[in-house]
């Protein structure tokens, strides 16, 4: 009676430990997956912020806060939105600093587009890569800076060599040749500048916002 008893209680232990082993290893399971799902979350977050990292390494990184680069010849080649404040480095862009020191507006057009800065709203779209914006871009730049335009007012675009920004804006405004100049006034556009100057970049800003202001003074 007693061997049978202990026999009862030895196979319900035996039966008992098996059941919480099985439950053990199930609900181990089960947190190596999360623990698993977790590592592989925080070495992919791991890699992208190694990446973003690297990137911001790279020369052509202080340009943009959206960027996109060709590799090989077209390397000097920049899109989506410039930040003025890395165009004085001159290591990347030796042109700009050189271009906007050596360039004098005229002193009378920048009091008159100091009278109107107000309403001066621009977007430019240029080529990191393009002769011509090298030389427009700074003579641009130290008349709007001169004038006192607020840089809020300017939105700079770069363009690959078909024109195209990446980012749908050059496609927007047509954009075939740079840089284009695009001028508004209460948003809407009322002029640009294409690729060369007639007279030069202020003579030719002051005289797309005074035709402007002629039209909305007629009775």
């Amino acid at each position: 009676m007693a061997h049978s008893i202990f026999g009862w209680i030895f196979n319900y232990l035996i039966l008992s430990g098996a059941s919480l082993s099985i439950k053990v290893s199930v609900k181990y399971h089960k947190m190596n997956k999360i623990i698993s799902s977790l590592l592989f979350i925080f070495v992919l977050i791991a890699i992208l912020l190694f990446t973003r990292l690297q990137a911001k390494n790279l020369p052509y990184k202080t340009m943009f806060y959206q960027l996109s680069i060709r590799k090989g010849k077209d390397s000097d080649v920049h899109l989506a939105k410039f930040k003025r404040v890395n165009l004085n480095n001159e290591k990347i862009y030796p042109w700009f600093n050189k271009g906007y020191n050596s360039y004098r507006p005229d002193p009378l057009i920048i009091d008159s587009l100091m009278k109107i800065k107000q309403q001066i709203r621009i977007i430019v779209f240029g080529g990191s890569w393009c002769s011509d914006t090298k030389d427009l871009l700074p003579a641009f730049y130290k008349t709007a800076e001169g004038a006192g335009i607020s840089a809020k007012s300017i939105r700079l675009i770069g363009v690959d060599r078909q024109k195209d920004s990446h980012d749908a804006k050059s496609k927007r405004y047509h954009i075939t040749n740079v840089p284009t100049f695009v001028f508004f006034y209460k948003g809407k556009e009322i002029g640009r500048i294409v690729e060369s100057v007639n007279q030069s970049i202020e003579k030719d800003m002051m005289a797309i916002y005074r035709h402007q202001y002629i039209i909305n003074k007629k009775p």
